[in-house]
């Protein structure tokens, strides 16, 4: 299945979302039309880059707002999987502010994660990366206030916690 891309800057955003699956979803809450311009709600965050190298594809394996989550916590995420442990990069930079990689690969019970804090963001942004494979985070930055530059590896996807497959689970929220 071949997928396109469509973003809020395009005139026809709106009525192709609203004709989309997703027009009965809690997506639509996210924007409002204005004068036939598509207006998202609330802080929007940008500067982020996809968390794995240039070149390779991966596949959207569940959608935003994942149901598994409690009141709305994962509403900004993402799952990506290729079917393979490939390598995590930084989304965007940050300062580690948590990190696991103590369980075995594919452990459902126990979830291997790293956490990176966005200081340039106001209010301050929590990058979360879960489901990473055991021992994979590397030395240097297993560090609390750690520096983690954009594209930076920061660890090796697996299927630790609760999963199904090797994958990333990626979110952003806001400090509070």
């Amino acid at each position: 299945e071949i997928w396109e891309l469509h973003t809020v800057d395009e005139d026809e955003f709106y009525g192709l979302l609203m004709n989309s699956s997703f027009s009965e979803s809690e997506l639509t809450m996210r924007f409002e039309q204005d004068d036939s311009k598509v207006v998202p709600k609330g802080l929007v965050y940008g500067g982020y880059k996809l968390p794995w190298r240039s070149g390779q594809q991966k596949s959207l394996t569940w959608s935003v707002g994942h149901n598994s989550c409690a009141s709305g916590y994962c509403t900004y995420a993402f799952d990506f999987a290729d079917g393979t442990k490939f390598e995590l990069l930084a989304a965007k930079g940050g300062y580690v502010y948590h990190w696991k990689d103590s369980c075995a690969n594919g452990n459902s019970a126990c979830t291997n994660s790293i956490t990176l804090e966005d200081r340039s963001t106001s209010p301050w942004t929590y990058q979360i990366y879960l489901h990473i494979a055991q021992n994979s985070i590397p030395k240097a930055i297993k560090t609390r206030g750690a520096y983690v530059w954009q594209g930076m590896k920061i660890a090796n996807v697996d299927d630790t916690g609760y999963s199904s497959g090797h994958h990333v689970h990626f979110m952003v929220v806001q400090k509070n």
